[in-house]
Parts: C-alpha cells; structure tokens; sequence
C-alpha cells in the first residue's frame, strides 16, 4: 500500500470532475484526478454525449424527472433526482 498526499482529491473524470480538477490546479493546488476509466470515457457525461437535459419550455418538473429516471434506467436515487427539480 502507497500513501499519497493531495491538496484537493477529485474522484470521478466525467465533464465536473475534470472542470474541478482544472480549477483546484489553476489555483496552484497539487490536485490527483482518480478515475476508473480513462479520463473523460467512462462516465455518464460520455454516455450522455455530453449532453445535458432540464426542464426547459413546455417540459413539466414531473416530465423531467420521470425521463431522468426512465433514462438511467432507475439505477439513480430518485430522491436526489427529485430533489433537483
């Protein structure tokens, strides 16, 4: 085992781990990426094309959510989903 030492510790290299991770460095901090897969692959951010989905024009809160869960195929704590609205 292998101790490291960080000033900021970003875990997970989708679109808002890697925009953390290019912040925390900008304000030279030592900052350490970990990530399962490669950097900005493996994440929802890559599945969803890096698209983003609110509830925008005629789509109601409720629609909103029920194509967020639908869409994660209820893998996603409803809850936090819910709360987001």
């Amino acid at each position: 085992m292998k101790t490291v030492t960080t000033d900021v510790l970003v875990i997970g290299g989708g679109a808002a781990g890697l925009r953390a991770a290019i912040e925390a460095r900008r304000s030279k901090t030592d900052v350490l990426l970990v990530t399962k897969t490669p950097a900005g692959l493996g994440n929802c951010t890559a599945y969803a094309g890096g698209g983003f989905q609110a509830p925008f024009g005629k789509m109601t809160p409720e629609e909103h959510f029920e194509r967020t869960v639908r869409g994660g195929r209820f893998l996603g704590n409803q809850r936090l989903v819910e709360d987001g609205r």
